[in-house]
This record gives C-alpha cells, structure tokens and sequence, in this order.
C-alpha cells in the first residue's frame, strides 16, 4: 500500500521481529529476564513508532519442581467462592496470587532500552513499571480500563478482575508508551538500526498476595510487530529530537526531607514523584507498583495508615522555580478533605491538565467516605475501582475468604509533580548547571514508628542525536 508520512512517499509494510535471544519463556527466576529485538541498518525503511507492540502470552505458574518436572498450576483466585477449613485445601486448590492491576504486563518490565545498531544508547527507562503506574492511573478512566485500556494494555479496572484474568494464561500486544524515543517521533528511520531491550522485573517485585511467594512469572511466545514504511530514495541525514524519561530514587526518612538532585540537563519539561514504603519495594507482601499517598506504620501492629502531605516545594538551584510558593494542604487536612490543589498539579505533569479527558482518579480511588459509602461486599465483583488502601485475603476460622488481612496495596493516583510547559508550547528549562531540590512537610513519623519511603523522580528531558567524528551517535540531553 503506497503512503505518505511526515512528506515521505513509501510503501507500508508490516513486519513481525522475533527475539535475537529467542526461548520457550522469559522469566526473572530461570535466570533468562532479558527480550532483545534488532533491525539492522536500512537508510531506506523507516518505523511507525505508533504500530510498534509488544506481544505474547503471559501467566502465573506455581514455584514447584524444576524444568519437566515442574508443576505449571496456575492461582486459583476462588476468594468470591464458599471456602472450606483445613490448610490443605488452601496450599492444593485455593492459593491466591496476582499482579498489578493497573500496570499488568508493563508491570513485569524493570528496565526498556533503546539503542542503534552501534551500540549507542539513546534511551533507558528504568524503573518502568513505576513509571507506567503513575501514566496508566492518570490517563485511564474506570470506563477506559473496561473496554480500550484493557484490549490495548492488558490493564484491568480492579484487583478482582485482574485475579480471575490470572487464573489462566494472558494473552498481550501492549504499545511502548513509556519509552519518550517512539512516543515523540511519528517514524523512526533505521539508517543507524533499531533494538529494543527489554528486562524482566523480578518475581518479588511483580507478584503479591497471600500466596504470592509460592509463584513465579513467565512470558513465552514473545514477538515484536508493527509497520514499517519502504522508501525508494535513502533517508539518510534525518534529524531527530525527541524526549526520553529518567529516573532517580530517593528515600523520605522524616517529616521535614530536603532531597537534591543533579539532573544534568539542559532541557527538562516535566516532573513528576511517586512514593512507595521502602518496605514494599521488592516483597511478596505488598503490591510494590501501588501509587500510594506517603504512609506511616500503624504503632499497634504491622499495618499502615495515610501520612498526610502538609506542603512542599520546588527549587532550581537555592531559587523557587517554576512556582514562587509552597504548596500547602494544612488547612484542608485539618478538617479532612481532599488535597486538589497538590493532586492537580500532579495530574497536570504527566499529561497536561487542561487536554486531558480520562483519569482514574476519584472519589472512590482516593476513599473519600463523604462522598461514596464505603465497600463492604467483598465477594462480589465490584463495579467500580478499588478503594483507598486495599487489604490482603485472608480464610476466617470458618475456612471462609475475608478482605480483613494486612494493607497489601493502594488504589489512590498519588503523587506531586511540576509542569515546566504550563502553555504547552513544547517549554524547557535548563537544569545543565542549577540541581532540581524539593522539601516536602509530612506526617511521615509523627506518633508513628519510623518508616522510610521511596521517592521515585521521573525526569521527562528534550534530548538530542549527535554524531562525533568518530561516527559514533550519542544522546545528548
């Protein structure tokens, strides 16, 4: 089919790209966590970024017996069924275990790469799975969630709906919508190659739940697909910016943190923080991609209650930039209500507020009882997302699925974030030479044991190819 792109006549075609490292399955526990796939140098073949998906099957399987005789049982995830007494019917037929409702797939991702053929790296989106928590939750509706984000992402609306789709193999074709370098350029040409790596999170990261550490994760059957066009003419020469994300990590240890960070670039255009119990970050206990507000430990038992922000700020350098005020939530804390002015400047650094149409956030998501009566039934499917700070199953006595165990994960879009194209006119500000610095006040602490959180900056950075006269290509930001 002849077709023009960006001025470009060509013809479209579409390709299927199998891995370099092809294998039965990819998993973090047989010590095979990485999916490389390459296109080798054609100056006159060019990608179409918004075709490109990620595709296979993906499942569940019990951590039992090793390679054929390895026992490939899947979750039950039966919680909404009548239990019965006895361990033994718990450890055979009835364990539970699950992922990420919001992230799936994208969830079981640590690290996305981008390089040419050459070896020069032009992105590397680490932390991907927390990043893409933080873009699902802001750009997804519970509507979206039931119908396109569910086809195209493999995300589910809830914790329910995500453990019955566990309960057998999950079949995915999910865009790279974390990766800056195809979400800015409409082609992708391939005079210096293309490759793709992917590398698997590990197990305690991706899978939570009571029986959580009895499973592992595998995908099998992995492919890369989409269009690419053929052009009669080389297109050697074509000049590319683009936006790649970066992600740095820090730790909230008190309820007065000052963090510096040293970006190093000179063209930042968003940022945006979410945070998550250090304790979370890699258990089979706790969801560890949950966008959860900061929480302290509750003193009497191992459990976990919302530790409000009270304000914070941003500067660049010793100067207050790009808002020349803290952001205080003191006085709408004091009679309980909800932080809007910190949850829309953080809706509004991912995506910008005003064109943005779907978000999952929402009374229900941010548990505000005033407004919606709170979930009580717990073994029917709910018609909504989940709620607040989402507890563990447990069996009661009577051998019967109850939602009374332990916090395991959250359902609120948390975050802060600072928007530096608030006209969105593709604005930058340089942070080549001046750090990026933020304080945030808290209730992390208070009357509370210590809890430490991680901070988890994303950094979104106009970035530039330059070639060196050795021929080499690197990424400048």
């Amino acid at each position: 089919m002849s077709k023009q792109s960006n001025g470009i006549n060509a013809v479209r075609v579409p390709w299927v790209m199998y891995p370099l490292n092809k294998a039965q399955q990819y998993s973090y526990e047989d010590g095979n966590p990485d999916i490389t796939v390459k296109f080798s140098q054609n100056a006159n073949r060019l990608l179409r970024s918004n075709s490109v998906f990620l595709c296979g099957k993906m499942r569940l399987q019990a951590r039992v017996g090793t390679g054929a005789n390895q026992t490939k049982q899947l979750p039950a995830n039966r919680f909404d069924l009548q239990g019965s007494n006895g361990s033994t019917d718990l450890q055979n037929h009835e364990q539970v275990a699950y992922i990420d409702h919001l992230t799936s797939v994208n969830g079981l991702m640590q690290t996305v790469s981008v390089k040419d053929s050459t070896g020069s790296s032009l992105e590397e989106a680490d932390r991907y799975h927390r990043q893409m928590a933080s873009l699902i939750g802001v750009m997804n509706s519970y509507k979206n969630l039931c119908s396109y984000g569910n086809m195209s992402m493999s995300s589910c609306a809830n914790n329910d709906v995500m453990a019955r789709e566990l309960s057998s193999e999950v079949e995915f074709a999910i865009p790279m919508d974390g990766l800056g370098y195809l979400k800015s350029n409409s082609i992708i040409p391939l005079q210096r190659g293309f490759e793709l790596v992917v590398r698997l999170a590990s197990d305690a990261k991706a899978i939570y739940g009571l029986s959580g550490n009895k499973f592992t994760f595998v995908l099998r059957d992995v492919y890369l697909m989409g269009d690419m066009l053929e052009t009669a003419q080389s297109q050697k020469g074509l000049k590319q910016q683009y936006s790649s994300y970066k992600h740095h990590l820090n730790t909230l240890q008190s309820s007065n943190d000052y963090q510096n960070i040293p970006l190093n670039k000179a063209q930042v255009n968003r940022i945006f923080h979410n945070f998550s119990p250090s304790d979370w970050g890699s258990s089979f206990n706790y969801n560890s991609y949950a966008t959860c507000p900061i929480l302290n430990k509750n003193a009497n038992k191992d459990d976990y209650v919302v530790a409000n922000i009270e304000q914070y700020n941003v500067n660049r350098g010793a100067v207050a930039y790009p808002n020349q005020f803290r952001v205080s939530e003191k006085v709408i804390n004091k009679v309980g209500g909800f932080q809007t002015v910190r949850s829309r400047m953080y809706l509004d650094g991912i995506s910008p507020y005003y064109k943005n149409t779907s978000c999952l956030i929402s009374p229900v998501t941010e548990n505000l009882t005033r407004m919606v009566a709170a979930r009580t039934d717990w073994l029917n499917t709910p018609q909504s997302p989940d709620s607040g700070l989402v507890r563990q199953w447990q069996k009661d006595a009577n051998g019967n699925w109850t939602r009374d165990g332990p916090v395991e994960s959250s359902a609120h879009v948390f975050g802060i974030a600072v928007n530096l194209d608030q006209l969105g006119v593709m604005q930058y500000s340089n942070y080549k030479v001046a750090s990026y610095n933020y304080n945030i006040e808290s209730q992390l602490g208070v009357n509370a044991p210590q809890n430490p959180t991680d901070v988890h900056v994303f950094v979104l950075a106009r970035t530039q190819l330059v070639t060196l006269k050795s021929g080499q290509t690197v990424a400048v930001s």
